[in-house]
């Protein structure tokens, strides 16, 4: 997952602010040739986002991704890889802004998702 500090992407030049995104293109075919490429997007800026909390049983709607923070989730890649070492690999060519995050996370295999949640 890539977290954007969004006040610092407002500042930057449009040279600047459009190139990650040309080269999120050119990364994105690189992994879907390499044949680790599952999915990705980017998502929408964090003004358009609305989050859902459930307590005692009741769900409230709830605006904004994350109100204590300033770095929101900007977009996600799910790649197959066989090993952490590989995932790093993969992410150290990962498009990024200065003002950028990258977090590495595995998923729940699918055969042991079900069982091992918690």
């Amino acid at each position: 997952m890539v977290h954007h500090d969004e006040p610092a992407l407002a500042r930057l030049s449009q040279e600047e602010f459009e190139r990650v995104p040309r080269e999120h293109a050119t990364f994105s075919a690189e992994l879907k040739a390499a044949g680790a490429y599952v999915a990705g997007d980017r998502l929408r800026p964090s003004s358009e986002a609305r989050r859902y909390r459930q307590e005692k049983g009741k769900r409230m709607l709830i605006d904004g991704p994350h109100p204590e923070t300033r770095e929101v989730i900007g977009g996600y890649y799910l790649i197959e890889c066989p090993s952490e070492e590989v995932a790093r690999a993969w992410a150290e060519k990962c498009p990024m802004w200065d003002c950028d995050v990258m977090e590495l996370r595995p998923v729940w295999p699918e055969a042991t998702r079900s069982r091992e949640r918690t």
